[in-house]
Parts: C-alpha cells; structure tokens; sequence
C-alpha cells in the first residue's frame, strides 16, 4: 500500500515523520500496518557495522533475548551484518521488526538480494516493510543515507552496535542527535576498528548500553524490580550471585573478564589441564561461555 504525506497523522508512529524538514512524500508499505498505530510500543533502531564482529552477533543476541518480553519494535535497515542479525534475533525472540531498505521493495531489486528471504520472514512474523523509494527502485550510494533520515525519525531511540569511524551508522546517529532521539551505544575493544565509530559517539554523549535496564532507561521505560530474581547478569556477564557455581567454575567465570584464548585461561586458572578442561565443557553446556576461534568468552 501507499501512505501519503497528508495522512501520515492518521499512524501514531508515522506522525515523527512530520517533524523533519525533508518528511519523505510518501511511503511504501508491505506488512502489518497496524504496527504503526500500536502507540503502546517503543521503537528501537539497531544498526552497526556490515562488517560486525563475532562479539556485535553475540551482544545483538543476548540484548534482543532480554527484552524478549517488552513492548519493544525493533527497527532497522535489512543490510548485511548487524542489521540482519537485529531482524533475524527479533524474529527468534517473537519481537516485531520493521525493516526500511535503501531500495524499493520489490523482491526483484530489494537490496541486498541475499536478504530477500529474511524481508520474506518479517511479512511472515507479522513486520514492515517500508521504502520511499518506487518498488522496482534499485539503491544507490546516495539512497541510503536518505532513507537512514527515516530510521532516526521513526525510532524513540538509536542503539548503534559497532561503527568504524566513517559510515552510514555514523549518518544515521548524526541525524538522530538533530531529531533529539537518544542514542545508545555498546562499549567495545579500544583495540577493534569496529569501536572507534561509536567510542566517538560516547565522547559525543551517547549512552553506554550493558543490559535490558539501559535499553529501557534508553528508550524511557518504566522498569519493574523483580524480588524473585536470584541471578542477576548482564552484558559483561557480571553474575552477582554465583552460589549455584562450584569452586572450579568460579574460578573460570572470574578470570573471564574478557575473550581470553583457552590455554592461557588454564593456565592462569591453577587448575590441572584435565580439571579446568571439564570445567569450561561444563560451563559451555551450561551455556555461560562459548569457544569462538581458540577464545573463551562469557555469553550470559
């Protein structure tokens, strides 16, 4: 369907649209419209780098597995790396995403064409997709940065995951900052390309984002103590009660405060070979570390 300028008032989400000076004249819209009259959601941008590292997959999981529960859309640009990872754990975790490519939306031209299936399962779990672009359009360079305009303007906050000094991240938390949007970042190596990009937007004034709380706090949801809660952990996998762990694994868990290759992790851990050994298969079954190219790192 097509959304005109003159009834973009008639969608509570769409209204944003209309504060900006180059508002788009139209939309193109595929999906579940009633998305954006659901005035009781908050709209989440997630985007970051095309070329994310293995740590941005695991921070965009284990960020989008906690606000599973949430009144939270998730938005972004169908782009390779993180982009497609924020659709593709929005729709594992049962979170509606919308999704706004620099192209049109016909399948034939929809770009990239390696996510044509993944704009196919966001029709199916009940998404959107939108385009100012004609559906037969395909993107250019300077298609992007125009539609990134549209992401800053729809969403209530802006969480950037990696970013390299130069890119469209960058474009796109730049006009965030000018629509008074708040912005969030993930803190990261100092000693990755992928974090100078959004170390600089936390020099600029981003937020820092570590867990669900500061992902509500971002987007300005209320947050409800939980007494029940007996094991707090967050980003950083800070567990504060480590009573179910026995000595080796808190052994393990404590040296664990970055990526660490498993070798020297059993080496510092004073454990023989054999019993450290058993002790991270234990805690990888467990699902609190996990094994990525000869590092160990905590993952919840």
């Amino acid at each position: 369907m097509i959304i005109e300028k003159s009834e973009y008032h008639n969608y509570f989400h769409l209204k944003k649209l209309l504060e900006i000076h180059d508002c788009p004249p139209l939309l193109y819209i595929e999906g579940n419209v009633d998305l954006l009259h659901k005035e009781d959601y908050k709209i989440l941008c997630v985007i970051g780098s095309r070329k994310n590292t293995s740590y941005g997959r695991d921070v965009v999981e284990s960020l989008l597995r906690s606000i599973a529960t949430e009144k939270i859309i998730i938005l972004s640009g169908l782009a390779l790396g993180i982009d497609g990872i924020s659709h593709k754990e929005a729709i594992k975790n049962n979170l509606y995403t919308i999704s706004i490519p620099g192209s049109g939306l016909d399948r034939d031209v929809l770009h990239p064409q390696t996510n044509v299936n993944l704009a196919n399962q966001i029709i199916e779990h009940k998404g959107l997709l939108i385009s100012e672009r004609e559906p037969r359009f395909k993107a250019t360079i300077w298609s992007f940065p125009s539609r990134n305009r549209i992401e800053a303007a729809l969403a209530d906050a802006v969480l950037i995951v990696e970013s390299e000094a130069k890119s469209g991240t960058q474009i796109t938390a730049r006009l965030a900052l000018e629509y008074n949007k708040n912005i969030g970042i993930i803190p990261g190596s100092i000693f990755s390309p992928m974090s100078v990009g959004t170390i600089k937007l936390w020099h600029d004034g981003a937020t820092p984002i570590c867990d669900e709380g500061d992902i509500k706090d971002l987007l300005g949801i209320k947050k409800e103590i939980d007494n029940n809660t007996n094991l707090e952990i967050n980003l950083f996998s800070e567990i504060k009660d480590t009573s179910s762990f026995n000595d080796n694994e808190k052994k393990i868990l404590e040296i664990l405060t970055e990526p660490i290759h498993k070798d020297i992790l059993i080496a510092r851990s004073g454990l023989s070979f054999t019993d450290a050994l058993i002790t991270i298969i234990m805690l990888e079954g467990k699902g609190y570390i996990k094994e990525e190219y000869g590092e160990i790192r905590k993952v919840r």
